[in-house]
This record gives C-alpha cells, structure tokens and sequence, in this order.
C-alpha cells in the first residue's frame, strides 16, 4: 500500500466493495490498529500518499464509506496537497460528508465554504464522471433539497396506471416515501407507513410512496395489505433521481406550500413534524 499505483485500487474498493471496505476483517494487534480495509487504506494514505497528486478519486470515493475519521484525514489533504485538483477533490468530499452530518447553520457555512473552494479547483475524472458533475449535483443539492427549499415537481404513474403530479397535493402536509422490497428494515418501515395512513387517513396529512420495485411487485404488496398508501411507480427512478435518494428508506415531509421542513429515516420526527404542519394548515384556514 506504499506504492502510488494502490490509490486507485483503493479507491476502486470504497466505491464498489463499501460494506466490505469497514467491516472488521482481522483482530487489531495493538491500539490504534483499525483492523478494517478502509482503516488500513487511511493509515497507508496518511503515512505515504498525503502528497500525491493521484489521490484525488481516494478523496471522493471516501465519501462512499461510513467512517469517522474520514473528515480529518480529507482536512489534512485539503492542507497539505500540493496540488490544486486534489486539494479541490479533498474539499468537495468534506462538503457531501457535512450534508450528511447536517449540522445547522454552521454546517451549513463550512459546507458552503468547501463547495467554493471546489468551484476554483480543476476539473478531476473520477470513475464514470468527473469532480465538476458532483459539483453540480451538491449544488442542486444545496439550492433545491435544503429544508425550506420548495420539493421539485414531479409528474409519475401511479400503481393504477393514473398519472398524477406532486404539485396536484398542493395545500396538503405531503410525506413523500421512497422504498423497495429488498431495502433495510423493509417490514419494520412498511408497518410504520400503515399505521400513519390509518392515523392520517382524515386528516390533511398525505402520504405518498414513490416505490422502484417493479409494478408486479408493488401490486402484490397492496394485495396482500402491506401497503395501504397512494405509491408512484418508479422502475425507472427517474423521480428517485430527481430527490437524490442515497438510502432508503428515505423520507420527505413537505408543508402545504411543498416546502421541504423534514428529510431523512422514518421514525417518530416524521410524524411529530406532520402533524405540527398540519396544525399549521389547519389554524392558516
């Protein structure tokens, strides 16, 4: 791993191999040793590559793991690479980790930094794209998908073949559910969402599903009473696309103005923040 021809490899592995990449694949013989393969990889990196002008594809693949130290090791990059590409690679992966993070205002500021920074830097190829395309994404991102911002419209089929809009909800508490069959916590998830439709059913609460599962699929679901929701099909995942969904289950709870006001997992702050916009609608009446 002291040989610049690994880097890419590397990253190569995070990108393609991520739940291999942390998961712990030997016995730590001392303190401090991380036992993982992306473990090991930063601590090859950080001893021998810091100043490699090929380490910019590691950077951005780092943002495809889950690991902590992730952070400090692109801001020692960001410091020490002599050049200007990496440095704005190093940047840009500190930005999409920050929006996962989240963070406030102050998250805010620092990711809004970093993606100025990567804005100066050259252009990278990266895999299939390029620094600048995942620069434009986290714009969009940021300008599009930021609580308070309006949800994007949308227009899809749904299980009965109706086409409808997003847009035509408008005026409703809307919570937009992203989901599939083989997606973690699928039965635990499921059950939630009906036990909401059934809470919801008369109130000004509207759940919607966008499901990229093939329409079979999703018919058999409905048969079988696991799901008791409007869905939009999405096999395509053209509407999954549009909202950048990374992780599902994946949840958006837009106000009736279709302001984005929640984003994330499905749990009892989804229904907390329904409700609290419902009430809302309900005293603007």
């Amino acid at each position: 791993l002291d040989k610049s021809w690994t880097l890419e490899s590397a990253a190569w592995l995070l990108v393609n191999a991520s739940t291999y990449a942390v998961k712990q694949v030997r016995k730590p013989v001392r303190r401090g040793d991380p036992g993982r393969p992306a473990g090991i990889i930063r601590e090859a990196v950080r001893s021998n590559h810091l100043l490699s002008p090929k380490l910019g594809p590691y950077c951005i693949a780092l943002t495809h793991i889950q690991d902590p130290r992730s952070m400090a090791l692109l801001e020692t990059v960001e410091k020490a690479n002599p050049s200007e590409m990496v440095r704005g690679a190093a940047a840009l992966a500190q930005a999409i980790l920050h929006r996962r993070i989240g963070g406030g205002k102050r998250g805010m500021a620092i990711r809004q930094d970093k993606l100025r920074k990567a804005i100066m830097a050259p252009d990278l190829t990266v895999g299939k794209t390029t620094t600048q395309a995942i620069l434009r994404d986290e714009l969009f991102r940021m300008s599009r998908l930021n609580l308070g911002a309006e949800a994007p419209d949308f227009t899809g089929v749904e299980v009965t073949l109706n086409k409808s809009s997003l847009s035509d909800y408008r005026g409703k508490v809307t919570i937009l559910f992203f989901w599939h069959a083989l997606m973690p916590a699928h039965d635990e998830s499921l059950a939630l969402m009906k036990k909401y439709q059934e809470e919801f059913e008369d109130t000004n609460i509207q759940i919607l599903g966008v499901n990229m599962d093939d329409p079979r699929t999703l018919r058999r679901h409905i048969a079988e009473g696991t799901v008791n929701w409007k869905n939009f099909s999405d096999s395509t995942q053209s509407i999954t696309k549009i909202y950048r969904i990374e992780q599902w289950p994946f949840i958006y709870v837009l106000d009736g103005e279709h302001k984005i006001r929640y984003s994330g997992e499905p749990g009892a702050f989804v229904k907390i923040t329904a409700e609290d916009l419902a009430r809302q609608v309900t005293v603007g009446e």
